[in-house]
This record gives structure tokens, C-alpha cells and sequence, in this order.
């Protein structure tokens, strides 16, 4: 019962992050906006894409945050797939639409980046994949 308290303010703290992130990316997504025409014409994406894939980074982090907040059962594995799904598409983003030789030569630094990042949420993945494998297998 105390370790169920526990688990509870734990999710509270979880979603703030991810409540903060919704935030970010819809200011960033209204931002885009308001980008000058003459800078927006020499974008790979154009503003209207843009602030429509972070719109919806934003819904998803939003989501999270409330089903985390609610105490929803798969609340954290449903994040960990929304983080694990930002930090794939923020990586794949530079490396498929780099133009300069400044943002290619930072590529490198950008997939290590990632790479650390990913190790938390793809844990718990791995994590809880394992555990209902061998809880399921027990019960039978």
C-alpha cells in the first residue's frame, strides 16, 4: 500500500516534464509563425509543416501529461513511447534535411545526443516488456 502512495507522487513529478514540453513546443509551434518570408522561403520545411509536427509533439505531450496525472495504468509506457517517438524524429529531422556543412558536421554530436537520451525511455521499455512477459508467464 505504501509502495502504491509512493508510485502515485511519482507519476505527479513525471508529468510535469512532460506538461512543460507540451508548452515549449506549442509556443515554438505559434512561433514558427512568425518566421520572415524571405528567411521561410529558404527553409527545407516551410512554417506551416513545421508548426503543424509541433502542434502535434504538443498534443502528445499534453496527453501524457494528463494521463500521468490521472493515474492512468499505461500512462508510463505510453510516454516512454511518445519520448522515445520525439527523440527519433528531433534526430531524423537534421539528418535528412541538413543543407550547411555546419549542421551536417554537427550530426555526429546530435545522433550521441540522442543515443544517451534514448537509453532511459527504451529501458523502461525493454523494462516493462520483460516484466509482463514473466508475470504473464507465471500466472499461468
Amino acid at each position: 500500500m505504501e509502495q502504491k502512495a509512493k508510485r502515485s507522487g511519482c507519476l505527479r513529478w513525471l508529468a510535469l516534464p512532460l506538461l512543460l514540453m507540451a508548452l515549449l513546443q506549442l509556443g515554438a509551434a505559434l512561433s514558427a509563425f512568425r518566421t520572415p518570408s524571405d528567411f521561410a522561403s529558404r527553409m527545407t520545411l516551410s512554417p506551416t509543416i513545421t508548426s503543424i509536427l509541433l502542434a502535434g509533439w504538443a498534443f502528445l505531450y499534453g496527453v501524457c501529461g494528463v494521463l500521468l496525472l490521472r493515474r492512468r495504468q499505461n500512462a508510463l509506457l505510453v510516454s516512454a513511447w511518445v519520448v522515445l517517438g520525439y527523440i527519433l524524429a528531433e534526430t531524423l529531422r537534421p539528418v535528412l534535411f541538413a543543407q550547411s556543412d555546419y549542421a551536417r558536421g554537427r550530426l555526429v554530436f546530435r545522433l550521441a545526443t540522442a543515443l544517451l537520451t534514448a537509453i532511459i525511455p527504451s529501458g523502461y521499455l525493454v523494462y516493462v516488456h520483460i516484466f509482463k512477459r514473466d508475470r504473464h508467464n507465471g500466472d499461468q
